[in-house]
C-alpha cells in the first residue's frame, strides 16, 4: 500500500498466486469500507496476478488507521 506516490488517493497493489475470487473478494473490502475505485489495472498471465487499485476515501487518500488495517489484511489473502 502506497500513501506517499500521490496527494489525492491511495494506491493498493497486489502480487500474488492466482486464485479464484481474490479480485471479488478485495473489490468487495473496498466497497464495504466505502472507498472509491478511480482507477484499477488487472494484469494476469495464468497463474500469476498484479493487480493496482487507485483509491480514494470521500474524495481524498485513505488515512482513517480503521481502514488502513482493513486495507493491509485484504492484501494479506491469497
Amino acid at each position: 500500500m502506497d500513501n506517499e506516490s500521490y496527494s489525492d488517493r491511495t494506491l493498493i497493489t497486489l502480487d500474488s498466486a492466482n486464485r479464484p475470487g481474490t479480485l471479488v473478494e478485495v473489490v468487495q473490502l473496498l466497497t464495504e469500507l466505502g472507498l472509491c475505485v478511480t482507477k484499477a489495472r488487472i494484469s494476469s498471465d495464468g497463474g500469476w496476478f498484479v493487480d493496482e487499485f487507485h483509491v480514494t476515501d470521500a474524495g481524498k487518500k485513505v488515512t482513517n488507521e480503521r481502514k488502513l488495517r482493513a486495507i493491509r489484511k485484504a492484501c494479506a489473502l491469497g
